[in-house]
């Protein structure tokens, strides 16, 4: 699910491409990634960059209703 993410909001594209190197798709670390994505957030807030937060927060929504504990 979190190739939804990308889509919602590219500039995450690098956390993703960092997180996936160092531990590949081991979606029971998954959590990890979610904090990537809060820092992210915080990065935007603070920058002022909201635009894509909807989507964003559209997909995170989708995780708690279409998806398993490990987001797949």
């Amino acid at each position: 699910m979190f190739e939804l993410l990308l889509v919602a909001d590219p500039s995450f594209c690098f956390r993703w491409a960092e997180f996936t190197a160092e531990w590949g798709d081991e979606a029971d670390l998954c959590y990890i990634l979610r904090s990537a994505l809060a820092e992210n957030l915080l990065e935007c807030l603070e920058a002022g960059t909201t635009g894509r937060f909807d989507a964003i927060f559209a997909v995170v929504e989708r995780w708690h209703t279409d998806c398993d504990a490990y987001g797949s």
